[in-house]
Formats: structure tokens, C-alpha cells, sequence
């Protein structure tokens, strides 16, 4: 079964997120998607939807596994 999101989908969830106080929205594929300045762009709908761009988290990557087997995990996806 393949499913996705529509225009209107995507902005009742960033309502439903940004309702309810909660961390943000994530994709788990986005190939399909519109370019970002499109209007049918999910990714552009749901940002909006949360604020716009001022409303998002533009910390660094807190992630730390100096450990790790991986190179871009352990040099942080620098």
C-alpha cells in the first residue's frame, strides 16, 4: 500500500502539533515532495503551518558518540 499526505493533511498536522504543544514534525521520505517554493511543498505547508521559520529549533546537533563504529556519527554529521 502506498499513501501520502495531502496539501490540506499537512497543514491539519502542523495545527495539531503546534495545538498541542508538542516537538515538531519529521518525514520519513520526502523524494515525492514539491520543491520548497512550491505551493503544493509539504515540507513548505508544514513549516508555515508551525510558524514559519522563526518557530524552528535552529540549534546544533547534540548528538555525542565518540565511540562510534561510524565517522559521520562520531565527527557529529559534521
Amino acid at each position: 500500500m502506498i499513501s501520502y499526505d495531502t496539501p490540506h493533511m499537512a497543514q491539519r498536522k502542523a495545527e495539531y502539533i503546534r495545538n498541542r504543544g508538542l516537538g515538531g514534525a519529521m518525514w520519513w521520505e520526502l523524494s515525492g515532495d514539491h520543491p520548497v517554493n512550491h505551493e503544493r511543498s509539504l515540507i513548505n505547508i508544514t513549516i508555515a503551518g508551525l510558524g514559519g521559520t522563526a518557530g524552528l529549533d535552529g540549534s546544533g546537533n547534540c548528538l555525542d558518540y565518540p565511540a562510534s563504529v561510524y565517522d559521520n556519527l562520531k565527527k557529529q554529521f559534521e
